[in-house]
């Protein structure tokens, strides 16, 4: 069966109140089942292309991790090993490897949080 695609944000809003419906119904049947998948298939392209968050930068990233673990600029030169360093990353600079995986490390993240994307 080929599902057809959601073309306009009423379309999006009928599907979206079709599936909390289902979601509130508890057991649903098989073909309550078949139909949250269809929904939901049908859904997810429409956000994709609709609602797509930008990807962050490593500075943004890094600045986000520092406020939720609370790390003064202190800690992080101590962390990156030189004030300019940090400096440089804070200011948008490519992080090296080698500072990405000591951040990775001391914040308990993926290290390619800190890579750049060429998007």
């Amino acid at each position: 069966m080929r599902l057809s695609a959601i073309k306009g944000a009423r379309e999006y809003e009928a599907a979206l109140g079709g599936v909390r419906a289902l979601m509130r119904r508890e057991p649903l049947s098989k073909k309550e089942e078949r139909r949250l998948e269809s929904l939901v298939a049908r859904i997810e392209p429409y956000e994709a292309a609709h609602f797509a968050l930008p990807r962050a930068t490593p500075a943004q990233v890094l600045e986000e991790l520092m406020l939720a673990r609370p790390t003064s600029r202190r800690m992080l030169d101590a962390i990156v090993g030189s004030k300019r360093v940090a400096g440089e990353i804070l200011g948008g600079a490519r992080i090296r490897k080698s500072v990405s995986r000591r951040l990775a490390y001391h914040f308990h993240v993926p290290a390619d949080l800190f890579e750049a994307t060429d998007e």
